[in-house]
C-alpha cells in the first residue's frame, strides 16, 4: 500500500495523536495546537495504512507556496516518507513550492539535494519554479 498525501482539514482522534507524535520535537505543543495556531497554513498528511506517518505545513497563500515543517514520525525515518511527500505535493501542484525549514538538518539537507531543490536566500526552491529576478 503506497504512501497517500491528503489535505487534513477534520482530524480524528487517531490522526490528531499521529499529529502529536509526528511534530513532538518542533515547537509547536501539538497537531491539534498546530491546527488552530496556522490560519493560512494547510497540513497535509501522509498516510499509509490508516496513519498519519509524516505531516507537512504549507502556506497556499503565497505563489508559490512555502512548506514551513516537514516531518516525518521517527520510528518511519528512511523510507522516503518525506520525499514522497514532496514528490506528491510538486505533481499536483502548479505553482511548485519553496522550503523555509524551522529546524534544518544534514538529512533535511541530503533530501533537498536529492530532490533538486536549490538553496537561495534562506529558502529551499523546487528546481522546475526557479524564478530569476530581474
Amino acid at each position: 500500500m503506497p504512501v497517500v498525501l491528503e489535505k487534513v482539514t477534520e482530524p480524528s482522534q487517531q490522526d490528531l495523536v499521529d499529529l502529536e507524535k509526528t511534530f513532538y520535537e518542533f515547537p509547536v505543543s501539538s497537531g491539534e495546537c498546530l491546527l488552530g495556531q496556522q490560519s493560512n497554513a494547510t497540513i497535509y498528511g501522509a498516510r499509509f495504512n490508516g496513519r498519519l506517518l509524516g505531516a507537512m505545513v504549507i502556506d497556499e497563500q503565497v505563489t508559490p507556496a512555502c512548506v514551513t515543517y516537514l516531518c516525518v514520525r521517527e520510528v518511519t525515518r528512511n523510507r522516503h516518507v518525506a520525499s514522497e511527500m514532496l514528490r506528491q505535493w510538486l505533481l499536483a501542484s502548479e505553482t511548485g513550492c519553496t522550503v523555509k525549514p524551522s529546524q534544518p538538518t544534514q538529512a533535511f539537507e541530503g533530501l533537498m539535494k536529492r530532490m533538486k531543490f536549490h538553496y537561495r536566500e534562506g529558502l529551499w526552491l523546487s528546481s522546475e519554479h526557479l524564478y530569476v529576478e530581474s
